[in-house]
């Protein structure tokens, strides 16, 4: 086993996740793919954490719930609004709030040999020698006929199983704000072409 696969173990991942949530991981900066190339020949280990964007969701509705009640007594509704409310209130809440959990437990971390990480609830391993990435972009609808494009990483598992990973799920400290979404993708296609080039 050369030094590189060895180092890039999924004992090693590991270890690279907990110096991460100790506040020992080494942030970088990486602009373009001849960065990521370059990242892929030293072993660097990319960790990329849950994003906040649920708990931004949960604050906003939360927000909202909180004018609703204020105009409400302003304007001498707030019976009304206290029922409306204690009968609504769970049925939105509590999803947001299981929302922004699982997306902030959320973690991916990625070697020159695999991928350690975790969805939802259950954490997996896989090497790129054993799997076949689909990266795509879809179109998604917003309001008013606009459209915006998100990028989508599928990862076609040896069991022919889809693990699909949204960039906007994750924190990427470690990339430009205008070259974010990009990054996030190009890692995955050149840890996966180089990876996979790798004598076992």
């Amino acid at each position: 086993m050369s030094e590189i696969e060895h180092k890039d173990s999924i004992e090693e991942l590991e270890k690279v996740y907990d110096s991460y949530n100790k506040g020992e991981y080494t942030f970088g900066k990486f602009e373009t793919e001849y960065d990521l190339i370059q990242a892929f020949q030293e072993g660097k280990i990319f960790v990329l954490k849950g994003s906040n964007n649920g708990i931004y969701i949960f604050a906003i509705f939360a927000a909202i719930f909180l004018f609703i009640i204020i105009f409400s007594i302003f304007v001498g509704l707030i019976d009304f609004s206290i029922v409306f409310l204690s009968i609504v209130l769970p049925f939105i809440e509590i999803p947001l709030i299981i929302f922004a959990i699982t997306i902030k437990r959320c973690f991916v971390v990625i070697g020159p040999s695999g991928v350690y990480h975790r969805r939802y609830s259950k954490k997996n391993f896989f090497l790129w020698k054993n799997v076949n990435p689909i990266i795509e972009t879809k179109t998604v609808r917003l309001r008013y006929g606009m459209t915006k494009d998100l990028t989508v990483i599928t990862i076609i598992t040896p069991n022919n199983k889809k693990v699909r990973f949204v960039h906007g799920q994750y924190k990427k400290k470690e990339f430009p704000s205008l070259v974010k979404e990009e990054m996030f993708y190009r890692l995955f296609q050149i840890y996966y072409e180089f990876g996979k080039r790798q004598k076992n």
